[in-house]
């Protein structure tokens, strides 16, 4: 999809639907915190992210 702006100039982003089933995205939210901390500048929560929806 094409980026749009409108009037004001704003970038106007589509919105997508998740490709997850409802489970599986109440799971990752359960396990995975995008707002923790991570040493590794989140590549850890990456890994975790992949590591949740491999299930």
């Amino acid at each position: 999809a094409i980026l749009q702006e409108n009037t004001t100039g704003a970038v106007v982003v589509p919105e997508i639907e998740c490709p997850l089933e409802e489970q599986a995205l109440t799971e990752l939210q359960r396990v995975v915190d995008p707002l923790s901390y991570s040493p590794s500048h989140g590549y850890d929560l990456y890994i975790q992210f992949l590591n949740t929806i491999a299930q």
